[in-house]
């Protein structure tokens, strides 16, 4: 769960959340989903994790809503009723919520509906001279061509 504290939005701890199953389901438990599932059980009890998870508390029911519905957080829906569980026995502390609102995405990939040429644009939050994205961006200009 490092890294969890830094996060603002439910989307950031369902991130984290998702890497944490992958870890636990691919590295440890090679696949079993009944190891998985007491292995996640025994680090959700931890009380760091616990601390760290608190966040989410004042806000269960969209997060909940959130693994049910958003194909990105599939890997997390065999475990729903264990994060249920979990953030159900938490206090709230309105004052550390996260946000239900997703930050907008650095970059934007599609397909023009004209030429069918690859476009990618840089969102209003960050410019071209985003470093090694736009450095990135540009090599993918140059080989598919944007608009």
């Amino acid at each position: 769960m490092a890294g969890v504290s830094y996060g603002r939005t439910v989307y950031h701890y369902l991130v984290k959340l998702s890497s944490l199953v992958d870890a636990v389901r691919d590295d440890i438990c090679q696949g079993s989903e009944g190891c998985t599932f007491n292995t996640l059980r025994v680090i959700f009890s931890d009380i760091r994790v616990r601390r760290a998870l608190a966040p989410l508390a004042c806000v269960k029911d969209a997060v909940l809503a959130r693994v049910e519905a958003d194909t990105r957080f599939r890997v997390l829906r065999p475990y729903a009723t264990l994060i249920a569980e979990t953030l159900k026995s938490l206090p709230c502390d309105r004052a550390r919520s996260p946000s239900l609102e997703d930050r907008p995405a650095l970059f934007q990939i599609g397909s023009s509906m004209s030429t069918g040429a690859l476009m990618i644009g840089a969102s209003t939050r960050v410019g071209r001279d985003f470093g090694c994205v736009a450095r990135l961006l540009e090599k993918v200009c140059e080989r598919y061509g944007c608009d």
